[in-house]
């Protein structure tokens, strides 16, 4: 079986979280700068000769995202952010611009690229970021795209509406706004669709949506266009990434079960969800993997104590970290 980066991950260097922000950096290599009070999304930086740089947002994509963020320890990414989103401009060098990635690298830096400080009139308004997680809104499951028939709306409720300032660079970043409404709407929201690029709308309850009719061309960047709905379902838990443990200081969980044995290397979401069910079951508020299949649970953020990690992998932890979740209630 080949599984180099199970491996690899277990030589990883890890690298604690600044207190004041969420950064999460591999050593002299790649760094994830994030806004004060913020975890999971910000601004991507490489390291080259001696200094960190960013890099510029030309042909940067959700694939680009996807190898930086699982490098760096996160399941996955939501969305490629650009245009140095939501303010977050860098200072000194501009490493590298037009990368280019198909999935499969391991590293940004195996990505295809013009080379180191091969940049063009890039200047840092057009950094490049990522957004990996999001604290406050359970893990998203895409659902397809579905043409709306607004005589008769599966999903009836227009519960938010932001096309009033519409940031065509990050259409992604409407996804989140639409989940994060959704739940903080107080009700009974279990999936909500994205239309007309930033419109929000669901049904209370367990809607059809498969009712409307399925479509390959209507949805771009994560959201619908006109009459169409990109359609996502919350998860059973908010995903709070990679943290570090550390046993010779105290255990941050509990351990509940080794699920080690039943581990599908190809499909490691089935020990997520084993796990948790093991912690719900038990009543707990917060479960993690680690060791790529050891279930841990836990009613307190203790497991925050010692900082992020980066050495997980597929939304497990590897060894010595926690990949934490939170039950959705």
């Amino acid at each position: 079986m080949n599984l180099p980066w199970v491996f690899r991950s277990l030589l990883t260097v890890v690298t604690l979280a600044a207190c004041s922000k969420g950064t999460v950096e591999i050593e002299k290599r790649v760094r994830l700068i994030t806004p004060d009070g913020d975890m999971g999304g910000g601004r991507i930086e490489v390291y080259h000769n001696g200094q960190w740089g960013t890099i510029c947002d030309k042909s940067w994509s959700d694939d680009a995202a996807e190898v930086v963020c699982k490098e760096l320890g996160y399941s996955g990414a939501l969305f490629a952010t650009k245009k140095a989103y939501e303010g977050s401009e860098g200072s000194g060098p501009i490493h590298l611009s037009n990368v280019v990635c198909d999935g499969s690298e391991q590293s940004i830096l195996e990505c295809k690229n013009d080379g180191w400080g091969v940049v063009g009139e890039c200047t840092h308004k057009d950094d490049a970021g990522v957004r990996c997680i999001l604290t406050d809104v359970p893990e998203l499951v895409y659902r397809g795209c579905w043409i709306d028939d607004p005589g008769n709306r599966i999903l009836s409720d227009l519960y938010a509406n932001h096309r009033g300032n519409i940031d065509w660079y990050n259409l992604g970043k409407y996804v989140i706004l639409c989940g994060r409404d959704a739940i903080r709407s107080g009700k009974d929201y279990n999936l909500f669709g994205v239309q007309y690029f930033a419109e929000c709308y669901s049904q209370e309850g367990n809607p059809d949506y498969k009712k409307m009719k399925a479509s390959k061309k209507g949805c771009a960047d994560g959201v619908g266009e006109l009459s169409h709905n990109a359609v996502y379902e919350f998860g059973p838990y908010f995903n709070l990434g990679c943290w570090e443990d550390r046993p010779r200081e105290g255990r941050t969980m509990k351990w509940l079960k080794n699920l080690r044995r039943q581990i599908d290397w190809y499909d490691m979401s089935k020990t997520v969800k084993k796990c948790y069910e093991l912690a719900k079951e038990a009543g707990r508020t917060y479960f993690a993997v680690q060791f790529y299949g050891e279930c841990w649970v836990s009613d307190d953020e203790n497991f925050r104590n010692h900082g992020q990690a980066t050495n997980c992998w597929k939304g497990t932890g590897g060894h010595w970290a926690h990949y934490v979740y939170k039950i959705r209630e």
